[in-house]
């Protein structure tokens, strides 16, 4: 039998199609599956075998909005290495996609599009599905389908994801310890609230009232690059002129970064466009409170003032977005934060039952800002009994130029998965990263809180 071409849909009608004729052990094993699948409310719409794995696709309707598509790939049972990996969305999510090669490895992959294909706008359930709900059930299902495959549970569960995948783990360790066993959480946007309206807050504050840009391009790269040169000789000789290695908010530093850009460009001057930026800087305030960080130094202010397409899910795809108020935003933090954040306390159950986690920010992004990490981190800290506990199950890696993807510094971590499989199984902290650098090179970055050291005391490449 070619491995290849057999492809078997599963309708949970049990009606089943093959192009070719399975062993009666395969089928026996599909059985099975589906099975497993039906008692966990999963309607199978096709099972294909291709490169020595079973691709799973299948529909979950938790409730009469809900319609959360998943893909899962099984490799064969004699590749199975005994691991599964859940797999996180970016953005507002709706697609999804067959982990191919995680199978070929000899992993079980499964992905979800987090229940928004169909549309989100009035349908509050859909939200929640969003929030937490997609993540957790495509985990629960995905988890008894592999069982059932193979006769025996996964050995270890691990859970990768970026920005709203990111969140995904975040959600996964806080409210569903039990899920997995290893976690890493790239650039999370676990606080998902606060994070929309900064970006609210940044969008009113680059629109006039008629919605026409403040600033132009060039004044923005304007304040962005004076960041970079104002740091040029205060910073660690390896990155001195490229990228910025503390991008900590001070209004010393944004009166010297803004008096650079302004001499530069003096039409920043103009109106009140400097107050706008220095609020942009700041961050968001609500009610006397600040919600969230502002953009960091030298980041992207254009990129801080997107993604608003979740505020458009709350107000409608009509709503001038530039009009929102403040009463509008409080609202919908109260309205949605329950379900769509997780960034409070729980992370110390996950970590007393094993649970490793490793999150990783970039010093320049401004779309999912820094800061909202290291406060997350801090909070886990006196949950946890401090920082030295801590670091025992939670690693916070901030690599200096990293924006929402590559910067003007460092790209991904290396081997960050094989990290996170060798502290789970081997009980190997990672003391240190290694991260490859733009136009050549590597960096070695060390954890949060050991990475804020003054400048004199980091050595070039090394931090």
């Amino acid at each position: 039998m070619k491995k290849a071409v057999l492809i078997m849909g599963l309708a949970l009608a049990g009606v089943a199609r093959a192009t070719e004729s399975a062993s009666a052990a395969e089928e026996a094993r599909l059985e099975t599956l589906r099975r497993a699948a039906s008692a966990n409310g999963c309607d199978i719409t096709e099972a294909v075998m291709t490169s020595g794995c079973l691709a799973v696709s299948y529909v979950l309707r938790p409730t009469d909005e809900s319609y959360i598509r998943c893909r899962l790939a099984l490799p064969v049972a004699r590749r199975w290495s005994g691991r599964f990996w859940g797999f996180g969305n970016g953005g507002p999510g709706g697609n999804v996609r067959l982990p191919l090669e995680t199978a070929v490895a000899g992993d079980v992959g499964v992905h979800t599009d987090m229940g928004t294909s169909r549309g989100v706008f009035g349908k509050r359930e859909v939200v929640r599905d969003f929030g937490w709900r997609a993540t957790h059930l495509m985990t629960v299902s995905a988890k008894a389908m592999t069982e059932a495959f193979y006769g025996r549970r996964p050995d270890k569960c691990y859970f990768r994801g970026g920005s709203t995948g990111g969140g995904q783990g975040f959600h996964e360790a806080l409210r569903f310890p039990e899920d997995y066993d290893g976690i890493l959480a790239y650039v999370p946007a676990n606080t998902r609230l606060p994070l929309h309206v900064y970006f609210a807050w940044n969008l009113r504050l680059q629109k006039d009232a008629d919605g026409r840009n403040v600033f132009t391009r060039e004044e923005l790269a304007a304040v962005e690059q004076a960041a970079i040169d104002w740091f040029a000789d205060k910073d660690v000789p390896s990155a001195c002129g490229k990228y910025l290695t503390d991008t900590r908010y001070s209004p010393k530093v944004e009166q010297a970064v803004l008096g650079l850009a302004k001499a530069r460009v003096p039409s920043l001057a103009e109106g009140d466009k400097l107050a706008r930026l220095h609020r942009m800087f700041e961050g968001p305030v609500l009610d006397g409170k600040r919600v969230h960080a502002g953009v960091p130094f030298s980041a992207s202010l254009a990129a801080g003032a997107g993604n608003q397409w979740m505020l458009q899910w709350y107000l409608g795809p009509n709503r001038a977005l530039h009009t929102v108020t403040d009463a509008e935003l409080v609202r919908w933090m109260e309205d949605w934060g329950p379900d769509c954040d997780a960034c409070g306390q729980g992370a110390a159950r996950f970590f007393a039952r094993g649970g490793k986690l490793i999150v990783i920010g970039g010093l320049e992004d401004s779309i999912v800002p820094y800061p909202s990490m290291v406060d997350w981190y801090e909070r886990a800290a006196v949950e946890c009994g401090g920082h030295e506990n801590l670091a025992q199950s939670c690693r916070l890696y901030l690599l200096p130029g990293r924006a929402h993807g590559q910067g003007r510094g460092c790209g991904n971590v290396l081997a960050d998965a094989d990290i996170l499989v060798r502290w789970v199984e081997a009980g190997t902290s990672p003391a240190s990263v290694e991260c490859p650098l733009r136009g050549g090179g590597k960096l070695t970055v060390r954890p949060y809180p050991q990475f804020f050291a003054p400048p004199s005391c980091a050595k070039a490449g090394n931090l």
